[in-house]
């Protein structure tokens, strides 16, 4: 079966949705942790850039 320029389009939307929400959970989760980090221990420089 092919998919037509139309199928194709919308799969490739799918995707990229997919995509980004995923970044956008793995960046959420690495800020809470920091977040979590920043309670009980000093944050490196780099750490406090990253929030």
């Amino acid at each position: 079966m092919t998919l037509t320029k139309n199928q194709c389009s919308a799969k490739s939307e799918i995707f990229v949705f997919a995509w980004l929400n995923k970044n956008r959970a793995d960046r959420d989760s690495k800020i809470a942790h920091l977040k979590e980090k920043a309670k009980n221990e000093p944050l490196s420089k780099k750490d406090q850039n990253a929030l």
